[in-house]
């Protein structure tokens, strides 16, 4: 009987030690990098209120790096390499492909504990469209963007709100039309 409980312990632990480990498990180095902490975004909107400079619509795709500042801050730099906005312009509708880079910052608010989080966030960055957005405005604008998602903690599913302001940031006045948009954000982050 004791030849049977020895090989026994024996399988059982060649069986724990050849098993690949879970990710928590593993240390941090032996991680995969390419995609842990990484966060893909579709983005949709519409143009808002009678301040906007013509209708608007805007859809886009991203990839995001979000890395813990301090408590609960995150700090992110979303890449946007397609936006495509349908634009209201004299000549009728017309689209704008474009891209932008954010960084934004963001707080986690809710109960530590819980496996959700609301992530308030805001931000802004470059944009560069192939025409003027808007219609009247520049290639090169500002993309800005506050809001907030439902995160689950630790990755996963995302969703949220965001209101977009794109301008080419001269001040106020009729060289900076500016566009508002009300936009819903869906996202996946990788474990």
């Amino acid at each position: 009987m004791r030849p049977v409980r020895l090989l026994g312990a024996l399988v059982v632990t060649v069986v724990a030690l050849a098993r690949p480990a879970r990710a928590e498990e593993r240390p941090v180095a032996d991680r995969p990098v390419a995609l842990a902490g990484l966060s893909l975004f579709v983005l949709g909107g519409v143009a808002a209120g009678p301040e906007t400079a013509g209708a608007a619509e805007l859809a886009g795709v991203a990839a995001a790096r979000t890395v813990a500042a301090a408590g609960r801050w995150r700090v992110s730099v979303e890449l946007w390499p397609l936006l495509v906005w349908r634009l209201e312009a004299e000549e009728g509708r017309r689209t704008s492909p474009a891209a932008a880079l954010d960084g934004l910052l963001s707080f986690d608010a809710g109960p530590r504990g819980s496996a959700w989080a609301l992530r308030l966030e805001s931000g802004a960055g470059p944009m560069y469209a192939t025409e003027p957005v808007p219609a009247a405005g520049s290639r090169w604008n500002f993309f800005a963007q506050a809001g907030v998602r439902a995160v689950r903690r630790g990755g996963g599913s995302s969703l949220g709100y965001r209101f977009v302001h794109v301008s080419n940031g001269t001040g106020p006045g009729p060289e900076n039309p500016g566009l508002n948009l009300h936009a819903v954000i869906l996202g996946w982050t990788f474990r």
